[in-house]
C-alpha cells in the first residue's frame, strides 16, 4: 500500500471517529495541543499524521490504534493484502500490550 493510499485510510479512519466521538476539528486540536486546521489537513491526506500523534489520537478518541488502519465495519470492507494485514496486526500487537 502506498503511503499516499495509507494517508488517505487513516485520514478517513480519523474523520469518522473524531466525527463518532461529536469532536469538531477544533476541540479535537486543542486537546492535542494542535490547531483544528492540522487535524483537517491529516483527514483530508494532505498532511501524514506522524506515529506519536497517531498514539495520542487513539488515547483521545478511545479507540485502537490499529483501528485507523483496518476498517472493521462489514458495510465497507477495505481488506489489506494478507502480508501487509498481517504486519499491521504484529505492529498492533506491540504497540497495544495486553
Amino acid at each position: 500500500m502506498s503511503t499516499a493510499v495509507m494517508d488517505t485510510v487513516i485520514g478517513a479512519q480519523l474523520n469518522e471517529r473524531r466525527e463518532a466521538a461529536g469532536l469538531s476539528l477544533d476541540s479535537l486540536g486543542a486537546r492535542l495541543q494542535l490547531p483544528g486546521s492540522r487535524i483537517d489537513d491529516f483527514e483530508a491526506a494532505r498532511a501524514p499524521v506522524l506515529p506519536s500523534v497517531l498514539a495520542r489520537l487513539s488515547e483521545v478518541l478511545g479507540v485502537r490504534l490499529v483501528s485507523f488502519v483496518l476498517n472493521t465495519d462489514p458495510e465497507r470492507p477495505t481488506p489489506l493484502p494478507a502480508t501487509e494485514r498481517d504486519h499491521v496486526h504484529r505492529v498492533s500487537q506491540i504497540a497495544e500490550p495486553r
